[in-house]
């Protein structure tokens, strides 16, 4: 939103209301459209002045008309065009016509040619495998930025990466809009292609009524002959699942497609195998459901539609996004990726209301020593669940719509013993420990189907003399489900005259009318007595109220006027005025059909040298009438620069080419100019076009793009970096593309020895370096010295060489840390993982080990001391050796449990740097122990080594002073002076040794 002086505001305003108020064609309900537009082209805009403006909103004025007037002549458009728009036409299966194929078309697994040219080379998408780690994996195999899924921005062609895939109402209008979205849509397999973006589910129904806006799908079911639908392979490669185990030809599917929703196989069978197995996958797009064997794809959380049984797929979290609070949606975002976990959290009115929402060890659940809690609170009063077995706490509720017909809200549906017909069951009487109606629906709250399957909300129907727990939607839906049938014709005595539907998607009324399945249970009354309504009340209800941060309005509200306020203040200012600004004629019925059909998904234009029209073609579309789709990449892209660039003087600007591997041609780019302080999380939306015809070219590998970067201020244009992208699946018609593209911390370099690490060019320095090769000089000369048996007469000579040795290998893994870390790529996750486990545990092995040889020289020495001429060498070094056994043993087994919880930590912060950290998770105990074997290492090598050295001093201060007959204080002067070291470095070390 821009401002505006309130006599400018007034002006412009008056303005556009004019304009609006003289276009007879444009009715007033698309007039709020066209001022979402306008805003929308205003949001990138710092200033503008009263003619940009006014442009601005004829050109949505235009566009307007023609959405409108294809919208009033969709049903004689084919006066007009016969034909669809067409990506490329081949032989129908029958090798008997032309069919010309839409691009959604292409690579869908369904076979339209009879050279099976729609489906070359597609079966690479089944068996692309993406970074687990890094990446995203739509449904139909393209690989997107883990970063870019769930952020309500589509960015997989079939919307699979956001929690709203499956709502195709966001399409209905594309036939009558030109909207990127629609144009890149791709409906996939399990849906039929209207061929402008709407896709539809059930192509059987079209055959009665149309289900594409655009009749397409009438016309194909008229025209085509035979279809094979589905692709067999002998042999199913590894990763992939085999739809029959009992045919030599199957089809091949990715396990990413088992229980996601779609039916695949034709046998249905990756919707019907066992949660378990695919569990047991280990897929990493998959929420694992807290209290139930269930493994659902992460776009089916926070969906508002639980899938888990359990309902842990639902904590009823805003979506993620950047609206309102960027902080709060950016940690929603890593939960709904699997970044992090959530802690188990269940809001306040679950706790103590009778049903277990959460397991927690120890057999505590949120329903533990809840005695003395009352279950009629103003929490549980008419929430829609018993939480009371008596359903007090249901009794006289007017605030939601479950009871119908005959049962006052005093009641509730029941079939009463003899369990012939449904009757009435006054609440009251409920809870009692008898079950008094079938499926024992008056006992909820300690009833069977609760206490077994708590999580299981929706079966609360129990059938009689079974462990079997039903959903209402069970019942009376003619498939036997109970042993006894007492689910269907028991409950629903009109079954018997009724011949149900073979599908089970059919309910029947009383009367024998039919409803759709889904209508059952829905709140609504459609059978006259309201029996598609009966017993759906007996679920434990989701329903719950809560408050949010991201819910409350920032304060100070800024006080800014708006361009617009409303279409009601904008017309009336626009009927004020006598001016009149003609922006289109009034055309008859004939000319609305000619202009906006004629160029398909075009505008229609006029030459005025030869007064003949011609066609404005989007990019996406050309030939005469734009009758023909374009093979494109389409990209989104997303920028992050150093923060040296976040100036508002300074501009990057990215140039993306599309370029002829073999000859270097640029086939088409695109600039792109990025102000980071102001766009800092903006995604970048394009196209990059092949040549025309390219969809018949051959090869199709033969281009890649190519990324250049520049800084532009008002004083200089410099070169940043350039990156090459290479075209992995060339053969698709559209190629959707994400990139984050990541401009390091860049710094000019005079020296010539630089190297580069990870794409950043960084200054090399030879200090670490100097100190390793001093280190390995000092330890090689120290065991060359002590190496001749007859240097090792003593045990220290041991301690020594044995230190030297072991100083020797810290320098040695330290350097393959080092190597590690500049040379092995950040997105090799098994290998950063093997490093972290074993490299970690001997960097913390070795210099533990030095320090207890090091305090074991000095006890040697002080006990020489000591001991004078009864010092025994044989005898110490025999100790020595057993010493340095023990030593060994004890210290690789007590930090033993360290590499089985080490983790590898990805930072987002920091490039997405990897970080090697040890995670305890609960384990209280270990941590303490842990902590006790780290004090142990630093403290007591520190004090045998203090304690020694005053031994030593003591000692030599009191032979000395016998000796010379002279004060024990003067020599201890003297001989503190001399020896001060040995003090002073074992506490120099704990210091250095201090985190």
């Amino acid at each position: 939103m821009i401002q505006i002086q309130n006599t400018d505001a007034l002006k412009l305003e008056f303005d556009i209301g004019t304009i609006l108020e003289t276009n007879p064609l444009l009715p007033d309900e698309v007039l709020p459209d066209i001022l979402t537009e306008i805003r929308l082209s205003l949001v990138d805009a710092d200033n503008i002045d009263k003619m940009e403006l006014l442009d601005i909103v004829r050109r949505q004025v235009l566009i307007q008309e023609y959405y409108v007037n294809k919208r009033d002549t969709i049903k004689d458009f084919k006066l007009i065009t016969d034909e669809r728009t067409c990506y490329r036409k081949c032989k129908d299966i029958n090798n008997r016509v032309d069919i010309c194929l839409d691009w959604r078309e292409i690579c869908d697994n369904k076979i339209d040619c009879f050279d099976l040219s729609d489906e070359e080379y597609c079966f690479e998408l089944e068996t692309n495998r993406c970074n687990d780690e890094f990446e995203y994996r739509c449904r139909n195999g393209l690989c997107i930025d883990k970063s870019f899924s769930f952020d309500n921005y589509p960015d997989c062609l079939d919307y699979s990466d956001e929690t709203n895939m499956l709502d195709r109402s966001l399409y209905d209008n594309c036939f009558v809009q030109f909207r990127p979205d629609c144009e890149d849509h791709f409906c996939g397999s399990t849906y039929f292609s209207c061929g402008d973006g709407q896709c539809i589910e059930n192509l059987k129904e079209s055959f009665t009524n149309n289900q594409c806006y655009n009749t397409y799908d009438k016309a194909y079911l008229s025209q085509i002959s035979e279809k094979n639908d589905n692709i067999y392979h002998e042999k199913c490669k590894n990763g992939l699942f085999r739809c029959s185990v009992t045919l030599n030809l199957s089809t091949c599917i990715s396990n990413e497609r088992l229980l996601d929703g779609f039916t695949d196989c034709g046998n249905s069978r990756d919707e019907t195998i066992d949660y378990t197995d695919v569990c047991a996958l280990n897929l990493s797009d998959r929420f694992q459901c807290i209290n139930t064997n269930q493994c659902i794809p992460r776009r089916m959380i926070n969906n508002k539609n639980s899938d888990c049984l359990d309902e842990s797929d639902e904590y009823h979290l805003p979506s993620c996004g950047r609206e309102r609070n960027p902080v709060f949606n950016e940690f929603v975002c890593y939960w709904l990726r699997g970044d992090i976990k959530l802690k188990l959290a269940i809001p306040f009115l679950k706790l103590c209301d009778g049903i277990v929402d959460l397991k927690e060890h120890r057999n505590m659940t949120d329903e533990t020593n809840c005695e003395q809690w009352p279950c009629h609170t103003t929490l549980t009063n008419c929430s829609g669940t018993w939480n009371c077995p008596n359903a007090v706490d249901e009794i006289n509720c007017t605030n939601y719509e479950k009871h119908f017909g005959l049962c006052s809200y005093n009641e509730s549906y029941c079939v009463q013993k003899p369990f012939d017909n449904m009757t009435c069951y006054n609440l009251e009487l409920a809870g009692d420990n008898v079950n008094n109606c079938l499926g024992n629906v008056d006992e909820r709250v300690n009833g069977y189907c609760r206490l077994a399957y708590p999580g299981r909300r929706r079966q609360r129907f129990q059938c009689q003399n079974s462990s079997i727990c039903l959903d209402p939607k069970q019942l009376c839906d003619c498939r036997q489900d109970c042993p006894y049938g007492d689910d269907e014709k028991a409950l629903c005595n009109w079954l018997t005259d009724v011949k149900c539907d073979p599908d089970g998607n059919i309910f029947y009324c009383q009367n024998g009318e039919p409803i759709d399945l889904q209508y059952r249970c829905d709140s609504y009354s459609d059978c006259d007595n309201s029996e598609d309504e009966w017993l759906c009340d007996i679920v434990d209800d989701t329903r719950q109220t809560g408050y949010f941060l991201q819910d409350i309005n920032f304060y100070p509200v800024q006080n800014y006027l708006p361009l617009i306020d409303d279409s009601t203040k904008a017309e009336k200012l626009g009927r004020q005025s006598k001016k009149v600004i003609p922006l289109t004629v009034s055309r008859t019925y004939n000319d609305k059909l000619y202009f906006a059909w004629y160029c398909n998904r075009g505008l229609v234009a006029q030459n005025r040298r030869t007064s003949k029209d011609f066609c404005l073609c989007p990019s996406t579309y050309y030939g005469p009438r734009c009758e023909y789709q374009r093979k494109r990449i389409s990209l989104i892209v997303l920028f992050y620069v150093p923060m040296h660039l976040y100036k508002k003087t300074t501009v990057i600007n990215f140039v993306f080419y599309l370029v002829v591997k073999d000859t270097s041609e640029i086939i088409d780019y695109e600039q792109i100019k990025h102000v980071s302080h102001k766009n800092w999380y903006k995604k970048y939306y394009f196209y990059l076009l092949y040549p025309k015809n390219a969809a018949e070219s051959i090869p199709y590998s033969n281009y890649y793009i190519r990324i250049d970067a520049y800084s532009i201020s008002a004083d200089d244009v410099k070169y940043i970096t350039t990156w090459y992208y290479i075209l992995q699946f060339p053969f698709l018609p559209v190629h959707r593309i994400t990139l984050k593209l990541v401009l390091e911390q860049y710094t000019k370099i005079n020296n010539k020895q630089c190297k580069c690490a990870h794409g950043t060019c960084i200054k090399y320095s030879n200090d670490g370096v100097l100190m390793v090769v001093i280190g390995l000089l000092l330890n090689i000369l120290t065991i060359i010295t002590f190496y001749p048996t007859y240097s090792r007469e003593i045990g220290c000579t041991l301690y020594i060489l044995c230190s030297s040795i072991i100083g020797q290998a810290s320098l040695f893994v330290l350097s393959l840390k080092l190597i590690q870390l500049i040379l092995t790529p950040i997105n090799n996750s098994s290998f950063t993982l093997v490093s972290c486990i074993t490299i970690e545990y001997f960097l913390r092995l070795f210099p533990a080990l030095c320090d207890w040889l090091n305090a074991f020289v000095s006890c040697e020495r002080a006990y020489s001391v000591n001991s004078g001429l009864r010092f025994d060498k044989r005898k110490s070094k025999k100790c020595a050796k057993l010493a340095i056994i023990l030593l060994l043993i004890i210290s690789v087994s007590a930090i033993l449990h360290e590499p089985f919880h080490r983790h590898i930590l990805v930072d987002p912060r920091i490039n997405r740097r990897v970080w090697c950290v040890v995670r305890y998770e609960n384990n209280n105990r270990l941590k303490q122990y842990n902590l006790a074997i780290n004090l142990i290492n630093y403290i007591v090598p520190f004090t045998i080594n203090l304690l020694a050295a005053i031994s030593i001093l003591i000692s030599s201060t009191k032979k000395k002073s016998q000796a010379k007959h002279e004060h024990f204080r003067i020599i201890f002067r003297k001989q503190f002076h001399q020896y001060k070291h040995l003090i002073s470095s074992p506490i120099l070390l704990l210091i250095l040794a201090l985190p």
